[in-house]
């Protein structure tokens, strides 16, 4: 890893542990907006699977796969995210602090790896991706979910935003692809396709750009692996 890299993934780290103002957003996000994410992830996990549900903010997502009888870790970078999440914890859920690109779990530790609006946000997209596939049992399940910047949703609200006088709020990961234009909830969820992909193979030829489609990345992605 470069020192740039390393200095990014610092930056990063420092700033989700101290933004109050991400926080709310997060808190923001209520069960009706974890919904579909959640019921994506359960569709598609065994019964009672061990899942990893990486970059789960205030940790919400995770509690809601526990209640479908799932034994689930939720992780995040930021402890100020969890903190008050801690007694939430039970025989099937625990939280953990940790980054996306260093994770602290043997190979093949879950049955499925799931993340919400975390791939557009981390420094490296092709070394997490990687260490997704990493905590995979044979067989298991990746999910993941993000806004589809392609769609013209986008250039709709950016339009309404701009005849209301208002200004866009822009969150930005790890470089000047990661940025993430937040609109109302509604808005925001219109804004998410669906792709379904088999095959762990294809994600791990996308770090040496074979088969890759930007567009992929900004939707949701769900592939099993062998």
């Amino acid at each position: 890893m470069d020192s740039s890299t390393s200095g990014d993934r610092e930056r990063l780290r420092r700033f989700y542990e101290t933004s109050s103002d991400y926080k709310k957003l997060l808190d923001a996000h209520g069960r009706t907006y974890l919904q579909p994410y959640v019921d994506t992830v359960n569709k598609y996990a065994p019964a009672k699977s061990k899942i990893l549900d990486m970059g789960c903010g205030n940790g919400l997502s995770s509690l809601m796969l526990s209640e479908y009888g799932h034994w689930v870790v939720g992780s995040d970078i930021s402890s100020f995210f969890l903190a008050d999440s801690a007694h939430l914890q039970n025989d099937r859920l625990r939280y953990h602090v940790c980054d996306a690109l260093a994770l602290p779990f043997a190979d093949g530790s879950f049955d499925a790896v799931c993340s919400n609006e975390l791939i557009e946000h981390v420094t490296d997209a092709g070394g997490t991706l990687l260490e997704m596939i990493r905590m995979l049992k044979k067989g298991g399940i990746l999910a993941i979910t993000g806004p589809n910047l392609c769609s013209p949703i986008w250039a709709v609200m950016d339009f309404v935003n701009m005849a209301l006088g208002k200004k866009r709020q822009r969150y930005v990961g790890g470089n000047q692809n990661a940025g993430v234009e937040m609109g109302g909830q509604k808005s925001y969820s219109i804004a998410k396709k669906t792709i379904f992909l088999k095959g762990g193979v294809y994600l791990q030829e996308t770090r040496s750009g074979k088969n890759f489609d930007r567009r992929r990345f900004r939707q949701r992605v769900l592939c099993q692996s062998y």
